[in-house]
């Protein structure tokens, strides 16, 4: 086989796996991996017009799937075409499936260069708790909305971040309503109004008072009127 790196610690088992034509060994080590000590936190609001919204008002976009999402649709037509039980038939569903496999790589690929990125200036996460089977059920009618949400990828988010650095959920009642300056609670606006403002005079972006909010809520921090909650939660990535 090839190996890509050596083995740290222990070998604890050895798993063969077969994905379509390739083989990989997979091993399960018994060691310590080494964590971002720095003290700087992060709330993070995820969604699907904004992907990842940070506490600092960065946003982190999706990965961008789009033209591998379109070739499979393009080879599903062609399978449909195809006579059953035909060697063209067992051709196209190969193809179909090496593209499968190719999103998958691409969205693992994505997903642990923004966590590493994260881990790398946070030592703390705060992201939000959040249920994508709840999410999800909807009428046939928003299946796009579905398919949105499910290529979010929000669990796997929540996982490889979580071996990279400390991570902890917290509660998303009343994030998007809750003013993160003054605290107080305003009325459920709907998804397309992107701007959040209080009668306090904030006025700010509808995910980023979001993530302010799960900042807050993670460290336990009271709300403060007119004054920043955080210093680090202010700076600019």
């Amino acid at each position: 086989m090839i190996m890509h790196r050596i083995p740290l610690g222990m070998i604890k088992t050895c798993t063969i796996i077969r994905d379509i034509d390739r083989w990989f060994v997979c091993f399960a080590v018994d060691g310590i991996r080494n964590k971002n000590n720095t003290s700087l936190t992060v709330g993070i609001d995820v969604g699907v017009k904004n992907w990842m919204t940070l506490s600092t008002g960065e946003i982190i976009d999706g990965p961008p799937l789009i033209k591998s999402i379109n070739k499979i649709k393009q080879l599903q037509k062609n399978l449909l075409r195809k006579k059953k039980g035909s060697q063209n038939r067992h051709k196209a569903r190969l193809m179909l499936a090496k593209a499968w496999r190719k999103v998958k790589l691409q969205r693992e690929d994505y997903l642990h260069k923004v966590t590493s990125m994260l881990a790398s200036r946070y030592g703390h996460i705060f992201i939000e708790k959040f249920g994508t089977r709840g999410m999800t059920r909807r009428k046939r009618d928003h299946k796009n909305i579905n398919r949105s949400i499910l290529d979010c990828s929000f669990h796997m988010i929540k996982r490889l971040a979580a071996y990279k650095a400390e991570v902890v959920e917290v509660d998303p009642t009343n994030t998007s309503r809750m003013c993160s300056r003054c605290g107080n609670i305003g009325t459920k606006k709907e998804s397309y109004v992107r701007v959040f403002s209080c009668k306090c005079g904030l006025e700010l972006d509808r995910d980023h008072n979001a993530a302010l909010n799960i900042l807050t809520r993670g460290q336990g921090l009271p709300f403060v009127e007119n004054k920043p909650l955080l210093v680090n939660a202010s700076k600019s990535l």
